[in-house]
Parts: structure tokens; C-alpha cells; sequence
């Protein structure tokens, strides 16, 4: 399954490399085991792979005046730091 227009922001940025720091729009890709973003344009951050074992404290939200979205957490790796993430499909 798939959605264009989506926006991916992480929460805590300011501890986070330059290229987490902006809310980034392009398209999400969910597969069984992860879901994958691919940013639209020249951005540094091209692509952001979350597998879904790693994402801790989701919460799919469905809002009926308002962009649908999944909020949580996910860590990049054991011992990492761990962002939160928010996509949403507007």
C-alpha cells in the first residue's frame, strides 16, 4: 500500500543531524514488516526506512476534520537515539 502527499515530521529535532531538522513532505510505502518514506525533490534526506519492531508508542490516528496520521516513536538502532517521528497523509 501506498500515499503520496505525506508529511513526515520528527518531534526533538534540535538534537537530531541537519537533515531531520524539517518537516518533510513526499510519499509512504507500507509493506508487512516496515514502512518507507521517499522524500519528493532534492532533499538530503531521501528516504527513511522504519520497521515497524523498532516503533514503540503508536497511535494511528483517524480524525474526522483533520489529516489522518500514525504518531510514535522509533529507534534507529539498539543503543541509538530514539526520535519521534509523526507522518501524516493530508
Amino acid at each position: 500500500m501506498s500515499h503520496e502527499n505525506v508529511e513526515l515530521v520528527f518531534s526533538d529535532a534540535e538534537r537530531l543531524p541537519e537533515a531531520f531538522r524539517k518537516s518533510k513532505k513526499g510519499s509512504i510505502y507500507l509493506t508487512p514488516y516496515r514502512m518507507i518514506f521517499l522524500t519528493k525533490g532534492k532533499d538530503p534526506l531521501q528516504s527513511f526506512m522504519m520497521p515497524f519492531y523498532l516503533l514503540k508508542a503508536c497511535e494511528v490516528k483517524q480524525l474526522v476534520l483533520g489529516a489522518n496520521y500514525i504518531n510514535g516513536m522509533i529507534s534507529a538502532e539498539p543503543g541509538g537515539k530514539t526520535p519521534n517521528i509523526r507522518a501524516m497523509r493530508q
